[in-house]
């Protein structure tokens, strides 16, 4: 295998870890955003605040089985190339988030907005993930090529 197929290789494997770490924080993050700012504009009783984490958890758990595909097909490969060619910036990061929410919005442009914020929440995260913890040094491990520079 050419050294540059295993880097990208490597790089694969290191952005779909991050993937796996960014959709739940992602998500669940997502979940509380919207969530908390419905609730925020509804005058509701505290037995509607004690049903906000259980009600977090299950929007959670729905936008990573809508979006996790999309995710671990489309996006970690991406991320990886984009990582691989030195290109993965954060304004890369999130023109990539914005592709598949542009054929939802086509589709349901209803729910649009919704997926654009799990989306870039996820990209970000991965991007976070991938760049700022050991992730990012496990590609160039797993290639057995040395890194000089961290890509910017």
């Amino acid at each position: 295998m050419p050294s540059s197929l295993r880097l990208y290789s490597g790089y694969l494997l290191s952005s779909l870890l991050a993937v796996l770490l960014a959709l739940p924080v992602a998500s669940l993050l997502g979940a509380a955003l919207v969530l908390g700012w419905e609730w925020w504009n509804l005058d509701s009783g505290p037995r509607l605040w004690r049903e906000l984490p259980m009600l977090v958890l299950l929007v959670a758990f729905f936008a990573v089985a809508a979006g996790g595909l999309v995710a671990l097909l489309f996006g970690a490969p991406l991320y990886a190339l984009l990582a691989w060619k030195g290109w993965a910036r954060w304004w890369s990061v999130a023109l990539l988030a914005l592709l598949p929410t542009l054929v939802v919005g086509w589709r349901e442009p209803q729910s649009a907005g919704l997926y654009l914020l799990f989306g870039l929440g996820t990209a970000l995260f991965t991007h976070l993930f991938h760049r700022h913890t050991r992730l990012g040094q496990l590609a160039w491990a797993l290639a057995g090529a040395q890194r000089v520079a961290a890509p910017r």
